[in-house]
């Protein structure tokens, strides 16, 4: 039998297992090396999701197990100056 992963939008409740997720990533490739560095990043990100998030500048979806947050996506917009290819300057990465 296949296991079902709830997958939907991300919350502000979310944001905690998103950067639990982030962290061992960025442990995975070597990125964070203490845990100094890794209360840091914590910290930083905490900061930015939340804010990102309230004003729609930062979209996520997470998959859950249960309430177990198992993967995450996101995609950050940003502004930048127009040009013929893009008026707006609206972009977004990923």
């Amino acid at each position: 039998m296949a296991h079902t992963y709830k997958i939907e939008k991300a919350v502000l409740s979310d944001v905690k297992g998103i950067i639990s997720l982030r962290v061992e990533l960025l442990k995975e490739v070597n990125e964070i090396k203490t845990q100094e560095e890794e209360k840091t990043v914590v910290e930083a990100t905490e900061r930015y999701l939340k804010e990102a998030m309230e004003k729609g500048e930062f979209v996520s979806f997470v998959a859950k197990d249960g309430e177990e947050i198992v993967s995450v996506s996101g995609l950050s917009f940003f502004t930048r100056p127009p040009y013929l290819e893009n008026l707006k300057g609206k972009e977004a990465i990923f």
